[in-house]
């Protein structure tokens, strides 16, 4: 679960810097660029998503083995 909790930590601080650095330079990036951070940005919010259901799942399975 910490591996987990850590790799999320890890793929948000990404997620974050991608945002910051698509905000200030947007305009002065060429269109492939802008599109290559984009997917960046994208790629970095589906991983956060994945992490966020995995934690959940592992959530939901160790409650049931502290009830058995």
């Amino acid at each position: 679960m910490r591996i987990l909790e850590g790799r999320r930590r890890q793929v948000e601080e990404r997620r974050e810097g991608l945002r910051n650095a698509v905000a200030r330079a947007s305009s002065s990036f060429d269109r492939y660029t802008r599109q290559l951070h984009q997917l960046g940005l994208e790629s970095s919010e589906r991983e956060v998503k994945w992490l966020n259901e995995l934690i959940a799942a592992e959530h939901v399975a160790q409650g049931r083995a502290e009830q058995t």
